[in-house]
């Protein structure tokens, strides 16, 4: 294959996340508003690290190859290895930058998201913080619950250790829609809260 259609086939490849990718999966799928925001906000931490650290090796690279300018006796093999190392230099600096621009392209779309739910939110003091923590907690919850009975009928484990988590006006908010009136079920669940606490102390 020549180079030119390498390139022209190449200039499709993306190298981290799409823009659909980090709106669906990575932001959209974190449940409720504040769960989205919290995520928008590592993935932009993380980003600015990384952007931060291949900005540093981009310079160490370049003050690193001015050290190698030193005498060489000129010869057809000297010439052409020096011309070889030059061209690996170059590419190296390109992809470094090609990955500096990714990350700013997705440091760009979660800047968006985020922006888009502080608007939403507002100031953020301790006891909002607090109040958003618990109904994003307890709508995970929700969640899990809910896709427990779709896919099996009853509600896993897993799911139960959960909801026990969380405080108990959240407990029972939750299992008082998923366990209405089974009088069976809220012995379980007592006898599961009770083993749990037995277990914590």
């Amino acid at each position: 294959m020549k180079e030119i259609e390498i390139k022209k086939i190449m200039a499709d490849y993306q190298q981290l996340h799409s823009d659909f990718q980090i709106d669906h999966f990575i932001v959209g799928n974190q449940g409720d508003r504040w769960a989205q925001y919290k995520q928008c906000l590592r993935e932009i931490s993380a980003r600015l690290e990384n952007i931060r650290g291949k900005r540093a090796e981009l310079n160490l690279f370049r003050l690193k190859n001015g050290w190698r300018k030193r005498l060489y006796w000129p010869t057809k093999y000297n010439i052409e290895k020096r011309k070889i190392a030059k061209q690996q230099r170059a590419k190296q600096i390109e992809a470094i930058n090609d990955i500096i621009k990714e990350y700013e392209r997705e440091l760009s779309r979660f800047l968006k998201h985020a922006t888009r739910l502080k608007a939403h939110f507002g100031n953020i003091n301790r006891e909002r913080r607090q109040q958003l923590e618990l109904e994003s907690w307890t709508a995970k919850g929700r969640r899990m619950a809910a896709v427990d009975r779709i896919l099996t009928g009853g509600i896993s484990h897993q799911t139960f250790e959960f909801i026990l988590s969380l405080p108990v006006e959240s407990q029972n908010s939750i299992l008082d829609k998923i366990l209405p009136s089974d009088p069976e079920r809220r012995i379980v669940i007592e006898n599961l809260k009770n083993e749990r606490q037995n277990n914590a102390i």
